[in-house]
């Protein structure tokens, strides 16, 4: 079973895509910053979700170094993207190895196409 890590503060997206993400049957870890989802027992995961909104640089360092690992899991970040410094985040955000992005309003298809296009089923 694929295995998804959800690091958001934001109750929306994590109810959005904790609820799309189990429906289509995948397994999710949810964690409220990057601190937490490093500490967490399980550090492997296949796919993962990090909101920049409101983990900023920390969230970009946390990329780069989950990209330096082997076997390193599909990132996607989470921003708005109605103002300069959202589009700034997420374009750091691709820069810093993330695979994909998503932008917020997070909605359930969106969510739903963001894992599919990571080739992952679950």
């Amino acid at each position: 079973m694929a295995h998804v890590l959800l690091v958001t503060q934001d109750v929306h997206v994590r109810t959005v895509v904790n609820h799309l993400a189990r429906r289509r049957g995948y397994a999710v870890t949810l964690r409220e910053s990057c601190t937490r989802a490093q500490s967490s027992p399980r550090r492997r995961w296949d796919i993962a979700l990090l909101d920049l909104a409101t983990h900023g640089d920390e969230g970009l360092s946390w990329i780069a170094e989950i990209g330096a690992r082997a076997g390193r899991p599909k990132v996607v970040v989470i921003d708005r993207i109605t103002d300069e410094a959202g589009r700034d985040r997420l374009a750091q955000g691709m820069v810093a190895g993330a695979d994909d992005f998503l932008a917020k309003p997070v909605i359930g298809n969106e969510a739903a196409a963001a894992l599919d296009r990571l080739g992952f089923k679950p």
